[in-house]
């Protein structure tokens, strides 16, 4: 009989210590936190500076995981994440996630493992890669001393939010 009681009491001690335990919620990551509200409020900071992914030392400047927000040529804000900026892949790719908002802060577009090849523009508002010289956001290119550039085009902004 001991024994039983004793049984009885362990189990609804752990019962009771399992009652109020929730599962862990998934971290989200800086990207994934950065709003719109939050970007938005960065424009005063945003430039069409160029920056550099790669210097003439093949030394890679933007580091993956960088996070760069924008203001488009049409005036939508977004976010992008460095996902490979060519190290990986070892190539003349850049890899980027990117996300695009309504005013109302909704998501307008989003993207993920969006490959830019160097020497060609990127259109931010559609998502794509482009030819054209005319709906470009920037342009990815490798310069005569090797090095790679982002270039902001047609009145895109951007800025570098982490490194």
């Amino acid at each position: 009989m001991k024994n039983h009681i004793l049984l009885m009491g362990f189990a609804l001690i752990l019962l009771s210590s399992c009652k109020g335990d929730d599962p862990p919620q998934p971290q989200l990551s800086s990207f994934e936190q950065l709003n719109y509200t939050a970007i938005e409020a960065q424009k005063g900071e945003m430039t069409a500076t160029q920056i550099t992914v790669m210097n003439a030392s093949s030394q890679y400047v933007l580091k993956n995981g960088a996070i760069i927000v924008y203001k488009t040529k049409v005036g939508s804000f977004g976010k992008l994440l460095i996902v490979d900026n060519g190290s990986v892949n070892q190539s003349d790719k850049l890899v980027i996630d990117m996300v695009n908002y309504n005013p109302d802060g909704s998501v307008l577009l989003s993207k993920k493992g969006v490959q830019v090849v160097v020497n060609y523009n990127f259109d931010l508002d559609a998502g794509t890669q482009t030819l054209a010289d005319a709906d470009q956001s920037f342009a990815f290119m490798k310069l005569g001393d090797g090095s790679k550039i982002i270039s902001p085009e047609l009145g895109a902004i951007f800025k570098i939010v982490s490194n």
